[in-house]
């Protein structure tokens, strides 16, 4: 009876799998590698995917192991673009900095795809290199926020070289300047003999 339950189940799985045309990619089918790629949606309005997206990308690219499996989920991946919201992700694998990833766009010839595995060591690299751009672009943001702060702390010198010798509230009030500030020019001024 078991033989039977066996065949009857195998059976019902064929059908099932025509009738929702289930391309299967390596390990994954259409369906799945797209809905792996939904944390991607995200992404589109800002341009920018974010890591969860490029996770999900690594692990589409993990399942899908040898040459056809790749070639398969370039397939999937040319009828997902077709549709709106995933033709904006064509260009997230190369922004994730992904090694190797099977490319998501319409206009690649998938026959041309090879069988290369997203190797742990390929993705730790890419990680790395993300992060060291994250650090050089964060140093960036703190060069100019330094030279900001530069440009500010010049112009507060030379409004403070202009302002008369001794200050009172209602001369930091007329200078707009906070309470803060005002003490600092008073605490200088008396510090230099200028008060």
């Amino acid at each position: 009876m078991s033989n039977s339950a066996f065949i009857v189940f195998i059976v019902l799985m064929t059908i099932f799998s025509q009738i929702f045309h289930a391309k299967t990619v390596g390990s994954i089918t259409c369906g799945t590698a797209k809905d792996i790629l939904k944390p991607c949606l995200r992404g589109v309005f800002a341009q920018m995917p974010d890591d969860e997206c490029c996770n999900a990308i690594v692990s589409a690219n993990r399942q899908a192991i040898g040459t056809p499996a790749r070639q398969a989920l370039c397939e999937c991946y040319k009828d997902a673009v077709k549709s709106t919201p995933y033709r904006k992700i064509i260009n997230f694998p190369e922004i994730c900095h992904i090694p190797q990833a099977v490319p998501i766009s319409p206009l690649v010839d998938c026959k041309r795809i090879v069988g290369l595995a997203m190797g742990r060591e390929n993705v730790q690299a890419a990680k790395r290199k993300k992060n060291e751009e994250k650090k050089l672009d964060r140093a960036k943001k703190r060069v100019k926020r330094a030279g900001r702060l530069d440009e500010r702390n010049q112009v507060r010198s030379a409004q403070s070289a202009s302002r008369p010798s001794s200050t009172s509230w209602t001369d930091c009030q007329s200078a707009q300047l906070s309470w803060v500030e005002c003490l600092a020019v008073e605490l200088v001024g008396r510090a230099w003999g200028w008060l």
